[in-house]
């Protein structure tokens, strides 16, 4: 807290002395004009604005540069380990798939080239598997806490600390939010801004970034937190539709968070410096806003669809993309 009463003096100092600043300039336009000096004088209420806007334009870019101090990555328990051969097992026990489903999970699974060391919630380990509410919400405390408390321990920044918290998760938006259950759980400032994505898919890592940079641009935030997760257990499909199938073959428990900070005493112990964030939308087309959607099956039964036009339109997703930083690279290896 030290630190941020520190900058926190320093802001307000600062405000001050710009404000007093304009009212010199003030008071020395009305002497020279009262007394007559020379048109030389006129200038130099003018020379001092014109440092006082550069040296707030440097300190400005200063502060607008965002570091990443350190992250967290979960490693679930070894009782929540999925090898390829036990889910292989498990599903044809699942009475809800008949054998069709089956060898198309099987066959999605085998291909897919997941590794034998990912991780399913204690809930899909069931037969059947247990997804109800309650199971949703311990999936979520077994994933959101053990990730930040190894991330606070790295930073060695307390909770109370962090200005902004960004948590997201696509499939699963309770009430009270994720972010409110972090704040609660760490007893977190009765200021701090916290933000719940919900239904952003893989992009929500880099929506999460550019809310708490520009939250930390905006004000005076100094120390931002944002999660990354997904709750499985709430994804997953008991029914036939092939293309709801694919989340339970290619979906695991996980998750990340990552501390910002735009502290520039921060900036020897960080490992990376935030260069260039680029967002882009296709939601305004219809093949792509339907790619990857929510919706019943004709049993009414909810999942997850995932059609072949997701694979046809990622590449123009990030057409924008690569033109605009293209364009940029290409300027500077010219230049």
């Amino acid at each position: 807290m030290e630190s941020l009463q520190w900058d926190h003096f320093i802001s307000s100092i600062f405000q001050l002395v710009q404000l007093l600043v304009v009212y010199v300039c003030i008071a020395i336009e009305i002497y020279v004009f009262v007394a007559k000096c020379g048109i030389g004088y006129y200038l130099l209420p003018v020379v001092i604005v014109v440092l006082l806007l550069g040296v707030s334009v440097i300190l400005l870019y200063r502060s607008g540069e965002v570091y990443l101090l350190d992250f967290s990555c979960l490693r679930p328990p070894l009782t929540c380990r999925v090898p390829t051969a036990a889910l292989l097992e498990h599903l044809t026990l699942i009475p809800c798939f008949d054998a069709k489903s089956v060898a198309f999970m099987s066959k999605i699974i085998t291909a897919s080239g997941i590794g034998e060391e990912t991780y399913f919630p204690p809930s899909l380990h069931y037969i059947p598997p247990f997804t109800s509410h309650a199971v949703c919400l311990d999936e979520a405390h077994m994933l959101l806490f053990p990730t930040l408390d190894d991330l606070f321990v790295k930073t060695h920044v307390d909770p109370r600390d962090v200005d902004v918290l960004v948590v997201n998760c696509s499939g699963f938006c309770p009430a009270p939010s994720l972010s409110a259950m972090v704040v609660s759980r760490y007893v977190m400032r009765e200021d701090v801004k916290s933000y719940s994505l919900s239904g952003m898919g893989c992009s929500a890592g880099a929506i999460g970034v550019d809310i708490a940079r520009g939250a930390m641009r905006s004000g005076r935030a100094r120390y931002a937190v944002v999660v990354s997760t997904e709750i499985v257990s709430t994804g997953w499909y008991p029914g036939k539709d092939r293309r709801k199938l694919l989340l339970n073959c290619l979906f695991r428990m996980g998750c990340s968070a990552v501390m910002l900070t735009n502290r520039g005493e921060e900036r020897a112990r960080s490992k990376y410096k935030l260069l260039r964030l680029l967002r882009t939308q296709r939601a305004f087309d219809d093949r792509a806003y339907r790619s990857a959607i929510r919706e019943e099956d004709a049993e009414g039964i909810t999942g997850f669809s995932i059609e072949r036009d997701l694979l046809r339109w990622r590449p123009k997703r990030c057409e924008p993309t690569w033109w605009s930083s293209g364009h940029r690279f290409y300027r500077r290896r010219r230049g």
